[in-house]
C-alpha cells in the first residue's frame, strides 16, 4: 500500500531523486526537487544513519554518561596507532597523545588537524570547545588540569589557549579557546597566531559557522 498525501509522495519523490542525486541536462547540473523535498530528504537520510549507527553500535552517543574517576582505566594508549593515540573510555574519543607546541591561527589550526597524521591515520579534526573541556579535571590543582595519572605529553601549562572548533555565533571571526593551565574558557580572534592545536578523531563535531579570518 502506497502512502498518500503530499508530504508522503514528497518524500517518496525524493527518495527516488536522491538514488540518482542530479539530473545532466544540456550540460547543466539542476536540482531536481522543491526545498521542501529537500529538507524531507534531509530528514530521511539523517533518520536512517543514526538508525544504522545505532544498530552497528548501540552505545552510540551513551559513553559520555559515563564518569571514569582512575585516570589509568579512562584512557588507553592505543598500541594500533604506534602509542601515538589516546582512546578517552569516557567520551570514546581518541585524542592525540602528544600534540604540538606550534603555535597558529584559528584556520590554521583547522587546517593543520584535517591534514594530520598519527599512528599512520588521517581522519583527525580540531575538537569543539565541549569535547576539549572534557578533558579538564576541576579536582585538580596543579597545571596543566588533567585527570591525575593521564598518559598525554606536552600539554602546557604556561596559560597558552588550545583552539576550539567551535565559533562564537555572535561574533563569527571570534572562536572559543580552553586554557589547560586553569581550566577557562574564553575566546579568541581567529587571525590571531596565539592558539595551541590539539587534534581529536572520532565523535560527531561539527562543520564551524565561518571557515574565513
Amino acid at each position: 500500500m502506497q502512502p498518500d498525501g503530499p508530504i508522503a509522495r514528497e518524500a517518496l519523490d525524493a527518495q527516488a531523486i536522491l538514488s540518482r542525486r542530479w539530473i545532466m541536462r544540456t550540460n547543466k547540473i539542476r536540482p531536481t526537487m522543491t526545498a521542501r523535498g529537500w529538507w524531507i530528504a534531509g530528514v530521511v537520510l539523517l533518520a536512517a544513519g543514526m538508525s544504522r549507527g545505532a544498530l552497528a553500535n548501540p552505545d552510540l552517543g551513551k559513553s559520555w554518561s559515563t564518569k571514569i574517576a582512575n585516570a589509568k582505566e579512562r584512557f588507553v594508549v592505543l598500541s594500533a596507532f604506534s602509542q601515538k593515540a589516546v582512546l578517552d573510555r569516557e567520551t570514546g574519543l581518541v585524542w592525540e597523545r602528544s600534540p604540538s607546541t606550534n603555535v597558529s591561527t584559528w584556520l590554521e589550526a583547522m587546517g593543520d588537524c584535517y591534514s594530520r597524521i598519527v599512528g599512520d591515520r588521517l581522519g583527525w579534526r580540531l575538537p569543539t570547545i565541549e569535547e576539549l573541556a572534557s578533558l579538564i579535571d576541576p579536582t585538580q590543582s596543579s597545571p596543566p588540569l588533567l585527570p591525575r595519572g593521564h598518559p598525554f605529553t606536552n600539554v602546557q601549562s604556561g596559560g597558552q589557549l588550545y583552539w576550539a572548533s567551535t565559533s562564537l555565533f555572535s561574533t563569527p571571526f571570534k572562536a572559543f579557546a580552553m586554557k589547560p593551565s586553569d581550566g577557562t574558557v574564553g575566546v579568541n580572534i581567529k587571525a590571531l597566531r596565539e592558539g595551541l592545536v590539539w587534534c581529536v578523531r572520532g565523535g560527531y563535531g561539527h562543520s564551524p559557522d565561518v571557515l574565513s579570518e
